[in-house]
C-alpha cells in the first residue's frame, strides 16, 4: 500500500466515524456514502484502483494474465487457429507501473569463495611425530658426543676396551602462539559463510606462524626453536665450481647420512624448486630435464620435496624427520567473545585462535641446513 493510499484509507477511516456519529444512520443517502466507502477501501486492499476498466473484470482481483485468457476477444482470436496477430484492449493501466530493477531486483548470483585468500599448503607438521602433553616444559636428553672404541678383546683376563657417550639435558618450554582478529557482530550475523571463513581464516594464519616457527624459530622472546636455528650446519667444503642445486643437495643429504641419519626430505622455497625444475640438459644430450633421471617416486634423490616460502630463497634445508617431535599441550582452536574494551557496546566481537605447542630437536646432526653457492 502507497503513502497515499494509506492517507486516504485513514482520512476514510475518519469520515465514517463523523458521518456515524453526527449524522442519523437510518438515512439512506449516509448509507449509500458509507457503503461507497467500504468498496473504495477493499479496492485498496487488493491493490485496485478501477474495476470498470474494459478489460472483461479485469479490475475483479485477477492479474493481468488471468484477464488476458479469459477476455472474450483472446477466446476469439484462440479458436480462429492464432491468426498472424490480435489486438485486446487494456483501457485502464493506471494501477501498473513499469517494472525496473528498482522495484523487483534480480537476486545477484553470489560466487561462494572469497576472493584473495588463498589456502597456503603447510607440510613442515606433517614430517615430525606429534604427541599430546599435560605439562608446559618438555626435558630430553642429547648425546653430545661419543667415543667409540669397540675393539677386539686381547686375549683372556684382559682389560676391555672402554667407550664413552657425552649428554646434555635440554629443556624446551611450551610456548603460545596466537593471534586475534576484531570483526562486528553484524558481519557475523549476516553471512553464515562469512563467519565460517573468518573463523577458518584465523586458524589458517596460525597455521602459517606455526610453521615458520618450526622453520625459523630462534628460541627468543618466546619463539620455538625451530629447525633452522637448530640445524648443523653445511659443511660447504665439499662443493665443487661445477655445482649445480641437484648435486648440493646430495651433498648436504650425504652429510646427514654420514651422522647416521637417513635424509628424507628437502625443504626449499618454492624459488628454488622452480629454478631446479627447469634445468636442462646440453642440447647435445637432448635438452630434457635433468629431474626426470634424479627423481624418484618420494622426490628428488629419494627424499620428499617441500615447498614452504618460511624458508628464504637461495637456501636448503635436508633432514631425517624422525630427528624432531612435536608436543602439543593445546590444540589449534577458536575463540569468541564481546568481552574486550567497549567491544559490547560496539557490537564487535574479538576472534581469538591460538595454541600452544614446544618442539624439539632431539639430534642437531640429524638436519643439515645451508646456502646454494653462487
Amino acid at each position: 500500500m502507497t503513502d497515499l493510499e494509506k492517507e486516504i484509507k485513514l482520512l476514510s477511516d475518519e469520515l465514517k466515524k463523523a458521518l456515524s456519529t453526527k449524522l442519523d444512520e437510518s438515512d439512506a443517502e449516509v448509507k449509500a456514502l458509507l457503503n461507497r466507502i467500504d468498496t473504495i477501501e477493499k479496492r485498496m486492499d487488493s491493490g485496485l484502483e478501477n474495476t470498470d476498466d474494459g478489460f472483461g473484470g479485469f479490475g475483479g482481483g485477477k492479474s493481468i494474465g488471468e484477464a488476458l485468457i479469459n477476455h472474450e476477444q483472446y477466446k476469439n482470436f484462440k479458436s480462429a487457429g492464432y491468426a498472424r496477430s490480435g489486438k485486446i484492449p487494456v483501457e485502464s493501466f493506471e494501477r501498473k507501473a513499469a517494472l525496473t530493477r528498482e522495484q523487483y531486483p534480480v537476486a545477484a548470483d553470489r560466487y561462494r569463495v572469497i576472493a584473495g585468500a588463498p589456502h597456503r599448503r603447510t607440510h613442515v607438521r606433517e614430517l615430525f611425530q606429534t604427541i599430546p602433553t599435560s605439562s608446559n616444559l618438555i626435558e630430553f636428553v642429547r648425546k653430545t658426543g661419543e667415543t667409540n672404541a669397540a675393539a677386539p678383546q686381547k686375549g683372556e683376563s684382559t682389560v676391555k676396551a672402554e667407550s664413552a657417550l657425552n649428554f646434555e639435558l635440554i629443556s624446551r618450554p611450551v610456548e603460545t602462539l596466537a593471534h586475534w582478529l576484531p570483526c562486528s557482530k553484524q558481519l557475523l550475523d549476516d553471512d553464515i559463510m562469512l563467519s565460517a571463513f573468518v573463523n577458518n581464516q584465523a586458524l589458517e594464519m596460525l597455521r602459517i606462524h606455526e610453521e615458520r616457527q618450526l622453520l625459523g624459530g630462534d628460541g627468543s622472546d618466546h619463539s620455538l626453536f625451530g629447525l633452522i636455528t637448530e640445524a648443523a650446519a653445511f659443511d660447504a667444503s665439499v662443493n665443487a665450481s661445477s655445482d649445480i642445486p641437484p648435486d648440493t643437495l646430495r651433498k648436504a643429504a650425504c652429510q646427514v647420512g654420514c651422522a647416521d641419519y637417513r635424509p628424507d626430505f628437502i625443504i626449499l622455497n618454492p624459488r628454488d624448486w622452480t629454478k631446479i625444475d627447469l634445468i636442462r640438459e646440453s642440447t647435445t644430450l637432448g635438452g630434457g630435464y635433468i629431474l626426470a633421471k634424479a627423481r624418484t617416486a618420494a622426490g628428488l634423490w629419494n627424499m620428499a620435496e617441500i615447498e614452504s616460502t618460511a624458508i628464504e630463497e637461495g637456501y636448503f634445508l635436508v633432514g631425517d624427520s624422525s630427528g624432531g617431535v612435536i608436543f602439543d599441550r593445546q590444540a589449534a582452536s577458536v575463540e569468541i567473545s564481546r568481552e574486550h574494551a567497549d567491544f559490547f557496546i560496539r557490537n564487535m566481537v574479538a576472534i581469538l585462535a591460538e595454541q600452544r605447542i614446544a618442539f624439539a630437536v632431539l639430534d642437531q646432526k640429524a638436519f643439515v641446513y645451508g646456502a646454494f653457492p653462487n
